[in-house]
């Protein structure tokens, strides 16, 4: 339960095709592309209003069979894992690595975009650290525009993600057949965990294989993970109506015709 059924993945997938269409449509001036974009309109709004109400059912459903207490306690320990899992830095042993590898000296540029709060200022951070290891990285900064036009080919760039239960996530971004593979993953292992569990119905089966996962993620993923962004969501205390969302989801994926002024 803690995984989007296979429909609503299907679906959730197939909006985002459609979504990346209309964009490259909105850019055709000739009648049958304003045609064809009219249509995609109407099928974007029929697929998510099904998309809606699909995830309501699988939200009421996992509200009831999942408690509120012992969900936050496995965030809890996830949390303190991940801050345990955090490397070290090491300047004389980044030195040796590099020199090992013929790398010494090493000039790269990373591509960055004000397109998320943080990225910018995480990039330059990140230019002064590789520096003192003898890494020279030429910061290039260009406006969202500009960024999403090159996105998924810029040899180095910053990305970001919101708030999502793993192996979707991974099926966004981590898998030779995922939309959003920008850095172009591909682990035999890797995948062959996913598919074992996805499939996989018993949830300490299923999180041992996730934690797998993340393991050759940390060792030889195509992300460095710079952060990860605490997300505070703000209600008025005259809104009511929305639901407890027990995986941490932001208020992005909340069906708003749920709420209501008291």
């Amino acid at each position: 339960i803690d995984s989007k059924p296979e429909e609503m993945d299907r679906m959730e997938r197939r909006l985002i095709q459609l979504k990346m269409q209309r964009e490259a449509l909105k850019k055709e001036k000739d009648r049958e592309s304003k045609q064809r974009l009219d249509d995609l309109e109407q099928e974007i709004d029929k697929l998510e209003r099904e998309f809606s109400d699909l995830e309501e059912i699988w939200k009421a459903e996992k509200a009831t069979l999942t408690g509120t207490t012992r969900i936050k306690e496995q965030l809890e320990q996830a949390r303190l894992e991940l801050d345990a899992a955090q490397r070290k830095q090491d300047i004389a042993e980044a030195k040796r690595l590099l020199a090992e590898a013929g790398m010494e000296n090493l000039e790269i540029e990373l591509v960055t975009a004000p397109v998320q709060a943080g990225l910018v200022e995480a990039s330059q951070i990140f230019v002064q650290q590789a520096k003192a290891a003898g890494v020279n990285v030429n910061l290039r900064k260009l406006d969202a525009n500009a960024y999403f036009e090159g996105y998924g080919e810029w040899p180095f760039s910053v990305d970001y993600w919101d708030v999502s239960s793993y192996f979707q996530q991974m099926a966004l971004n981590s898998l030779p057949s995922s939309t959003y593979n920008t850095g172009k993953f591909d682990d035999p292992e890797f995948n062959a965990l996913y598919a074992q569990g996805v499939s996989e119905l018993d949830e300490t089966k299923r999180d041992a294989i996730a934690r797998k996962m993340q393991e050759i993620e940390h060792e030889r993923g195509a992300y460095i993970v710079w952060g990860y962004r605490n997300l505070i969501d703000g209600l008025s205390t005259n809104v009511t109506g929305v639901p407890e969302n027990n995986v941490g989801l932001s208020f992005y994926s909340y069906s708003f015709k749920l709420l209501h002024f008291v």
